[in-house]
This record gives structure tokens, sequence and C-alpha cells, in this order.
């Protein structure tokens, strides 16, 4: 075990599938908590925002973190989780790695409260328990139907801006997790076969690695932005990930903060689930139910 290597501060950790708002909390939560720095995906390279942010991550993550290991999937968060539940690396080896990138970063950020939002850290809880001293995780669920939805718009995964499947950079699929039962399926997958099997395996790891940790908080998104106490939750959030055991954050009225919408869908073609056919339906209960019924979602009708 390797407790308290990440001592001097108080972390948080926003992990999701993705597609639930996560990049919203990671810029806005450090404008109404006091000395706090809230970031999504810090090591993530966005081509979009030019050369200085390239050179920015390359100077404190290092070249061979934010390229040459990306390259060969063997660093960032996303890589190191599918690398640690395909039992390519031990859990050793990944506290090593998130301790040789991470610790200059965090060296550097001057605010005693750091919030991290990263779909990406999903396989990576352990290493969360074992190295951070005071940590809060919050895993934010969404509705399967409404996921899969969106991720067929977005098209991220496994769609025509998926450029980690594109370029065979390794996306998350049942044979790199030995996950026999869809392994043997996968090559016949539709699309919306493969996003759902994704939502399932991410989802249940989440849920499994955080089932028995006080310091982790499991919230839909629908309670958070679409629920009419959405402000009521926020404020357990808000509360939960600013009281620690030796220390409490304080925090300005949320409200009104939950109006604005980060990553909207590149379109709306892709229909949501009461419109999709039979077959479609079956194909995607087939494989999400159970996790489904887990999170407490049901089925829409």
């Amino acid at each position: 075990m390797e407790h308290n290597v990440f001592r001097d501060k108080y972390y948080v950790f926003l992990i999701s599938g993705g597609r639930t708002g996560t990049k919203f909390f990671g810029n806005l939560l450090q404008k109404i908590i006091e000395d706090t720095f809230s970031v999504h995906e810090p090591d993530v390279l966005e081509l979009k925002k030019g050369l200085q942010d390239i050179l920015y991550k390359i100077k404190i993550f290092g070249f061979y973190h934010m390229i040459i290991g990306r390259i060969f999937n063997k660093t960032g968060i996303r890589n190191l989780s599918q690398n640690f539940l395909a039992g390519k690396i031990t859990l050793k080896a990944l506290n090593d790695k998130i301790i040789g990138h991470r610790k200059k970063y965090y060296d550097k950020i001057h605010n005693d409260l750091i919030i991290e939002s990263y779909y990406g850290w999903y396989g990576c809880i352990p290493a969360i328990q074992n190295l951070y001293k005071n940590y809060k995780i919050v895993v934010i669920t969404r509705d399967p139907c409404d996921w899969v939805t969106s991720n067929m718009n977005w098209e991220a995964f496994f769609g025509k801006r998926d450029w980690v499947d594109k370029f065979n950079l390794g996306r998350l699929n049942p044979k790199m997790v030995s996950d026999q039962k869809y392994n043997r399926l996968w090559g016949n997958f539709t699309r919306l076969q493969k996003v759902a099997w994704t939502y399932k395996y991410q989802y249940e790891t989440m849920i499994e690695n955080v089932k028995n940790d006080e310091n982790a908080l499991v919230m839909k998104f629908e309670d958070l932005f679409y629920s009419k106490d959405r402000l009521e939750n926020l404020r357990c959030l808000l509360d939960f990930i600013t009281k620690f055991q030796d220390k409490s954050f304080q925090y300005v009225n949320p409200a009104n903060i939950l109006n604005k919408q980060i990553n909207k869908n590149i379109s709306y073609e892709f229909p949501n689930y009461t419109k999709w056919d039979p077959q479609t339906k079956k194909q995607f209960k087939e494989i999400c139910l159970p996790v489904m019924e887990k999170l407490n979602y049901r089925e829409k009708k």
C-alpha cells in the first residue's frame, strides 16, 4: 500500500463514462469553491487549443508521457486504466506511473483543493484509493438509453470522430479485458452494440471499485441537470466534495450555474430510445439491462 504519497493537498475526482457534464464541473467549480483549482482532462492533447497549450502540457507532463507513450498505448490516464484492467500492469506499476506524471503537475498548483474531471480515471480508482490521503471520488452515472444515444450522435466512440479507433491506438474492447462472452460476439456487433458494451463495462467497473468506499459518491446526471430538485442535489454534491476529515472548504451559492451546456452533440440525427426499432432495443437490453438495474434506471416507454 502506498497511502499518503499525495498527502499535502485535497483531491476530488469526477469520473464517468463521458457525456455527463464533467467538463462543465471541471471548468466551473473553482469559481464557487474557495482555494480550489478545477480542471477537465489536464493531460489530454486538444489540437484546437493551439500550439501554446500543447507545448505547456509537454513541459508539465513530459514529451514521453504526452506523445511517445500515447502512441504505444503506455501513458495517459485512459491507457493506464485499460492496461491495468487488461492485466498488462500491476497495481504497483499503475501507482508508480501516476506518481511519475501527476506529482510534478500537482506541485505547480498552489490551491489546497484540486478537482479533476476526466472519464479516463474509471479504471484507476484503486490507485486513487492507494495514493491519495485526502480524496473524494464522485461517479456520475447517466441513463444508458440517453448515454448511448448521445454517444451515437457525438461519434467519439467507434464513430467518424474516434481517432483512437481509426489509428488503432487502443479503444476499450472485450478482448482487451478478457471478456470472453462479448469477445466472441464483437466482430458482428453494430456500432450501437459496441457503444452499449462500453457503457456496461465502464460503469460496472466503477461501481464495483467504489461500493465500499466512504469517500465515494455515486450521483445521477439526471438528478443534477434535469430534476426539479437539481439545485439541492448540487448542494449535496458540493457538501460532499468540500468536507474532509480535517478540513472544509467554503463555497458560494451555486444557484443558476446548472443552465449552461458544454459539449453539445455534433448532431441529433440518431433518434432517442423511444424511436429505436424493436431489434435495436433488444440488442441494447441484452447488454445493458443488468447494469441499468444496478444503477436504478428503467427502460424508457
